[in-house]
């Protein structure tokens, strides 16, 4: 619990003297940060434990069937990375 004080303590100290519109930026990326880093890790985690799943279900698809998996993983990629914009 002191610990937390303590960082609180920072925190307000690296702020302090900050205009407005920094001091939006920084809260702008601080709910960035919690979204993208911190929980979407957590979900990374459970995903990469679920799809142990279905290993080996792959090894079974056609031709054609492996190319359409190819291609919508491949759309998949494409919608990931994302910007921040301050």
């Amino acid at each position: 619990m002191i610990k937390d004080k303590e960082y609180e303590q920072q925190l307000l100290q690296e702020i302090k003297g900050l205009n407005q519109d920094d001091l939006e930026k920084i809260l702008r990326m601080i709910h960035f940060m919690k979204n993208e880093f911190f929980t979407a890790s957590k979900k990374e985690t459970a995903e990469k434990i679920n799809i142990l799943n279905y290993a080996g279900m792959l090894s079974d698809l056609t031709d054609e069937e492996t190319a359409v998996f190819t291609h919508i993983t491949n759309r998949r990629n494409l919608f990931g990375g994302r910007e921040l914009n301050l």
